[in-house]
């Protein structure tokens, strides 16, 4: 246990500082002007992303090692300046010790971005596979939209799912998304 314990505290510390390298890089980097219209009141935010993680979770009271590999679509409204809403769907692979399983994902998010492209988002995620019960999980992502041009970007994000119903795995995973945002 405190060999796994060790493994995603080296994981997820990796994973931040790669990520606020890059990210601190690209701050300095990037002309502000035309990024700020991107994320006004009244576009459209069209993404996918594709993430991986590994973590310790409690299925039926046994506790088992999984990989999570998960590929999600997702589509918002900017209700404000900076405030998207939206839904999204995905699909999961995930490996446990003893077995394997595939899952579907549908949500809600809510996501705000600050004026240097930084962003902050939570929302609900539910997913089922088979006949087995669903699962609830609240996601939290930091993450950073690159913009390649007003209207394209790409954001790496460190997220956290915590337990929702159902549910016991607290997960930790770096994903890559692409974004449109569309006027």
């Amino acid at each position: 246990m405190l060999n796994q314990i060790v493994t995603m505290k080296t994981f997820v510390n990796f994973t931040c500082c790669f990520f606020l390298l890059v990210c601190a890089k690209n701050v300095l980097a990037q002309d502000k002007t035309g990024e700020r219209s991107s994320t006004s009141k009244g576009k459209i935010l069209v993404g996918s992303s594709s993430g991986f993680s590994v973590a310790q979770a409690s299925i039926d009271g046994v506790s088992e090692k999984l990989t999570n590999i998960n590929l999600d679509v997702s589509t918002g409204y900017f209700v404000a300046d900076r405030f998207v809403i939206g839904v999204q769907g995905g699909y999961q692979y995930t490996k446990f010790a003893s077995d394997k399983s595939t899952a579907g994902s549908y949500g809600l998010f809510g996501r705000y971005y600050t004026q240097s492209n930084f962003f902050v988002g939570t929302g609900y995620r539910v997913s089922k596979s088979g006949k087995s019960k669903s699962v609830g999980t609240i996601p939290v992502e930091l993450g950073y939209a690159y913009f390649l041009s007003p209207s394209v970007a790409i954001e790496p994000a460190v997220n956290l799912g915590i337990p929702g119903h159902n549910n016991d795995a607290f997960i930790y995973a770096f994903t890559l998304g692409f974004s449109l945002y569309l006027h």
